[in-house]
C-alpha cells in the first residue's frame, strides 16, 4: 500500500520510511544558478517547507553518508553537491506575533536561542568551540558564525602556516611585519575535502607532497641529516647556522651532506622544511605540525630502524588513544627506546647548549613520546601549550570530527631524574623493583611535582575548551636515568589538597 505524505514536509522522513516522493531535485540546479539570496513566493501548503528541508538534506554535512539512501533514483543523486554546509534553519512561523513589540522580540530570541541549541546538538562534535545560546539574537548569530569560521582557519593555521623566506631590507620596517604565509598546495588540498565532504580530510598532510618525506629520508641516513633531525626535535625546533649556503656542487654534495650540519640545514630550507626565524638572524625552524610531523616520523626511524618494532610501537599508541592505559606505552619505551638513548649517550659527542649534563633532557623524554603518539589524522599535538602562567609539556587534543570516535584527549608532564642525583649505578636502579624506586627520595619528589603540574594545566584545559567538550586523562611521567621510566595517571579528585593519581608501572617487554 501506498504510504502518502500527507501535511508531511520532512523530506528526510519521507524518503527514509519509503512514503510517495514527487521526485523535484532536478530543479536543485536551478536554484543554483538564480543566485545567493532567493524569495519563494508561494501561498501555504504549496510545498514551501518539503522544498526547503530537501536542500537542507542535499547540503548538509550531516547528510553526506546518507546520501545514496536520500537522493538515490531521484534526478539530484546523480550529481552530489560540490560542496556540504552546515545548515542553520529558521521558521518564523513559530514566532508569536501576538502581544507587544517587546513580547515579539522575546519570542524571537527565544527561537534564535532554541534554533542554536538545535545546531550545536547536530554539529558540536565537528566545531572546536562552544556556541553561546543564551542572550540577544544577534550575539547568539554572531557566536554561530564565529565558531563555524573557526573550523577551518585554526587547523590551516596550525598545520599549514609558518613559512618565511624574506627579512625586511633595511630601513624599511621591523621583521614583525613580515607575515608568514601557508603552503599553498596543502591549504587548496585541505578546502577541497572540506567543500566536497564538508569535513577536514582525515590526514592532513597531502600525499601529492610525499617527495617531501623522500627527501628528508634520504637527508636523515647522512651523519650530519640525522644530527640535524635529531638537534630540530630534541632540542627548541630550531637549529642556528653560520650562513645560508648559496650554492651546492655535485663534486663535493655527497661528503657536505655527511659532515656539514650547516648545509644539511640549508638544504631543508630551499626544500621548504625549514624556514626562517623571524627575530633571530642565522636560525632556521620548522614551520608547522606538517612538516613537523616528518621530522617526528624520522627521528622515530632513527630510533626503531626495526621495522617490527615501529609496527609494536603503532599499536601500542592506537590502543592508548582508546582505553588510556599508560602501562603498555611506558614498557615499550622503557625496553625499547632507553636502551637506545643510552647507547647513543655513551658515545655522544659534545653537548649543545640546550642540553645539560649528561646530553639527556625532559626536553628528549617529551620528544620521543610526541614521536610515539604523534597522529595527524585523530588528533592536533601542542607542545608547550601555553596554559595558566605555564607551558604544558605535551597536549593531544581530539580532533572535532574525530569526538565521536571515543578517542582521550591527553595531557603528559615530564620529569627527569638523573642518576647522579640518586647515587646509583645502571645497574642498580635496572634491578630494583618500582615500589623501591618510586619509594628514592628524588623520583619520590619528581612525580609530585609531575602531579601537582598535570592537575594545574588539567583545570586551565578544561577552563579554555570546557569540560563538556574534553574527554581528557591526565599523566605524570618521569624518567629515572636512561635505566627506568615511571608514570602515573592524575585523576580529577584531590585528597588533602592534592590530585590523585593512579599508578601505571611499564608493562616489560623482552630487551
Amino acid at each position: 500500500m501506498l504510504e502518502l505524505p500527507y501535511g508531511v514536509a520532512d523530506f528526510h522522513r519521507i524518503r527514509t520510511r519509503g512514503m510517495v516522493y514527487v521526485d523535484r531535485t532536478a530543479h536543485i540546479r536551478d536554484v543554483e544558478a538564480l543566485g545567493d539570496v532567493l524569495v519563494f513566493l508561494r501561498p501555504r501548503h504549496f510545498g514551501k517547507s518539503l522544498w526547503l528541508q530537501t536542500l537542507a538534506n542535499y547540503y548538509d554535512v550531516r547528510r553526506a553518508d546518507e546520501f545514496d539512501e536520500l537522493f538515490g533514483g531521484l534526478a539530484a543523486g546523480q550529481r552530489p553537491p560540490a560542496s556540504r554546509y552546515f545548515i542553520l534553519q529558521w521558521n518564523l512561523s513559530k514566532v508569536d506575533a501576538s502581544g507587544s513589540v517587546e513580547q515579539i522580540s522575546e519570542s524571537i530570541r527565544e527561537h534564535v536561542s532554541s534554533q542554536a541549541k538545535t545546531f550545536e546538538a547536530h554539529y558540536g562534535d565537528r566545531l572546536p568551540g562552544r556556541v553561546e545560546v543564551e542572550g540577544s539574537s544577534a550575539a547568539v548569530l554572531d557566536s554561530i558564525l564565529r565558531v563555524v569560521e573557526k573550523t577551518a582557519l585554526d587547523t590551516m593555521r596550525t598545520w599549514y602556516n609558518g613559512y618565511l623566506f624574506t627579512r625586511p631590507s633595511p630601513g624599511t620596517g621591523t621583521a614583525d611585519q613580515v607575515e608568514p604565509v601557508y603552503n599553498p598546495t596543502n591549504v587548496l588540498y585541505f578546502l577541497m575535502h572540506l567543500a566536497r565532504w564538508g569535513t577536514p580530510p582525515e590526514q592532513l598532510y597531502d600525499e601529492n607532497l610525499r617527495t617531501d618525506r623522500g627527501e628528508l629520508n634520504f637527508l636523515a641516513r647522512t651523519s650530519a641529516g640525522a644530527g640535524v633531525v635529531e638537534k630540530l626535535t630534541e632540542g627548541d625546533g630550531t637549529v642556528a647556522i653560520p650562513r645560508l649556503a648559496a650554492s651546492f656542487s655535485l663534486d663535493n654534495l655527497t661528503a657536505r651532506l655527511q659532515k656539514d650540519r650547516s648545509a644539511v640545514a640549508s638544504l631543508l630550507y630551499y626544500m621548504g622544511l625549514l624556514t626562517l626565524v623571524r627575530d633571530v638572524p642565522l636560525r632556521l625552524k620548522i614551520p608547522n605540525l606538517v612538516v613537523k610531523k616528518l621530522f617526528l616520523d624520522r627521528l622515530l626511524e632513527i630510533f626503531l630502524p626495526d621495522l617490527a618494532d615501529s609496527s609494536v610501537a603503532r599499536e601500542i599508541a592506537m590502543t592508548f588513544y582508546r582505553d588510556g592505559e599508560l602501562g603498555p606505552l611506558l614498557g615499550f619505551f622503557e625496553s625499547r627506546l632507553l636502551p637506545v638513548l643510552s647507547n647513543r649517550d655513551r658515545g655522544a659527542a659534545a653537548k649543545e647548549s640546550w642540553q645539560s649534563g649528561s646530553g639527556m633532557n625532559e626536553m628528549v623524554v617529551k620528544t620521543l613520546f610526541l614521536s610515539l603518539l604523534f597522529d595527524d589524522t585523530r588528533y592536533v599535538t601542542f607542545s608547550e601549550l601555553e596554559l595558566s602562567q605555564g607551558y604544558a609539556d605535551l597536549c593531544l587534543l581530539v580532533r572535532p570530527e574525530m569526538r565521536q570516535q571515543g578517542f582521550f584527549d591527553v595531557l603528559f608532564e615530564f620529569k627527569l631524574v638523573r642518576r647522579k642525583e640518586l647515587g646509583k649505578k645502571g645497574r642498580e636502579l635496572s634491578e630494583l623493583d618500582d615500589e623501591a624506586l618510586r619509594g628514592l627520595p628524588p623520583v619520590a619528589t619528581a612525580l609530585a611535582e609531575a602531579r601537582d603540574q598535570a592537575a594545574g594545566y588539567r583545570a586551565a584545559l578544561v577552563r579554555r575548551f570546557g569540560a563538556e567538550t574534553l574527554s581528557l586523562r591526565c599523566y605524570a611521567v618521569v624518567a629515572v636515568g636512561l635505566e627506568r621510566i615511571l608514570g602515573e595517571e592524575v585523576v580529577h579528585a584531590r585528597v588533602a589538597g592534592r590530585p590523585q593519581a593512579v599508578d601505571a608501572s611499564p608493562v616489560r617487554y623482552d630487551r
